[in-house]
């Protein structure tokens, strides 16, 4: 669980519908009453840092963390093997299926989340990469 998830899990063990709220989070008052598991993967983004020209995305796995960087290298950590995200895996030609499957994975999320980086109006070529498997 993670701080986005109060606010829907609040709601929901309040019996209101968090749905069409706009939050990012998941409820887990299934979770709570036990009659459901866990969440696969956490999706975060950072803005507004380094003068406000840094943006990240961020997937997380209970494996993997990709981190897609838009004005600096991606990063990719192997969690199991590397918990304290030493060793930058993204240029590793044997993860490339893993690398590609995580950004599909981002996509998706982002997209279905309404990030502004999906947008067509903004000229985003995050299909295309993910479709040549190149840095998002």
């Amino acid at each position: 669980m993670h701080n986005l998830d109060l606010g829907p899990t609040l709601m929901e063990l309040n019996h209101i519908d968090p749905s069409g709220t706009g939050l990012h989070g998941i409820s887990f008052a299934d979770v709570l009453s036990g009659t459901s598991g866990e969440r696969n993967e956490a999706v975060s983004s950072l803005n507004g840092a380094q003068f406000g020209l840094f943006t990240q995305r961020c997937i997380k796995t209970d494996q993997w963390k990709y981190i897609w960087n838009a004005t600096d290298t991606d990063e990719l950590y192997n969690l199991c093997d590397d918990p304290w995200e030493i060793n930058n895996l993204i240029h590793e030609p044997a993860l490339t299926e893993v690398i590609g499957s995580l950004r599909a994975r981002l996509l998706e999320i982002l997209c279905r989340e309404g990030d502004p980086f999906c947008l067509v109006s903004r000229q985003w070529a995050a299909q295309i990469h993910l479709e040549e498997n190149l840095k998002i």
